[in-house]
């Protein structure tokens, strides 16, 4: 018998919000940016997926198809940045109802590898940098 994702189903207490897991999980990607702690990566991972395992599990089959269309870890070259910025990309696409990719399992996979690379040198989440002339 197939085992049924069981994402959080958590709503905002106040207006019964069903897609109030993903404004946390986008909340808490906003703190890790100004604040660095990679805590709050794993914060938004939880609240996109609180069973542990079944992470684990979507990220695998995440990767698996990643390595079947790309190469397998070509993920290590991107940055953490470009990482935060799909991940974000698939959250909001999701909360929009876009249903091309299963945008749930791609953000939890992107806030991982995000949590195994370094972002670009001089990068930072809360200064403007001019590109190099």
């Amino acid at each position: 018998m197939k085992k049924e994702k069981t994402y959080i189903t958590a709503t905002c207490p106040h207006c019964k919000d069903e897609y109030y897991k993903y404004y946390i999980a986008i909340q808490s990607i906003a703190d890790f940016m100004v604040s660095g702690a990679e805590f709050r990566l794993i914060m938004a991972m939880n609240a996109l997926c609180e069973d542990k395992p079944l992470q684990v599990i979507t990220i695998a089959k995440v990767l698996k198809e990643g390595a079947e269309r790309y190469e397998a870890n070509n993920w290590r070259l991107i940055p953490q940045e470009e990482h935060i910025n799909h991940a974000l990309i698939h959250l909001i696409a999701h909360i929009s109802g876009d249903t091309q990719d299963n945008h749930t399992d791609h953000a939890l996979c992107r806030l991982m590898m995000s949590l195994a690379t370094k972002k670009s040198d001089n990068f930072n989440y809360t200064e403007y940098i001019k590109k190099a002339a």
